[in-house]
């Protein structure tokens, strides 16, 4: 209980010293137009490593998923062209509205 009395003071301490006005700006908006910079780009570096960190932990977890399948369930890789156009169909409103209906019927 002590050691929590001391940090609420301590913090209250602080809270008052970065308050002081100096020239119409606090003390903390002082400090932070000094530090910013630094900490604007440290937040960035951290961000772009967390990220990728994210990233690379996803992949190793796909992998590590999709070996642990049977082979039979595995998905199958297929190559796409880059220059693979799907063809455009045209439907009618009469075919779209029963493709839509058939679509709602087997969904539920």
């Amino acid at each position: 209980m002590k050691k929590l009395a001391l940090a609420f003071g301590m913090f209250a301490a602080t809270y008052l010293l970065l308050s002081i006005d100096l020239d119409g700006r606090t003390l903390f908006e002082h400090l932070y137009k000094v530090t910013s910079p630094l900490t604007v780009s440290l937040q960035r570096s951290i961000e772009g490593m967390m990220g990728r960190s994210y990233d690379g932990t996803r992949e190793v977890g796909k992998k590590l998923f999709n070996n642990s399948l049977p082979e039979s369930s595995r998905p199958v890789q297929v190559a796409v062209p880059k220059n693979f156009k799907a063809p455009e169909e045209s439907l009618s409103e009469a075919e779209r509205s029963e493709l839509n209906s058939l679509i709602k019927t087997y969904s539920r």
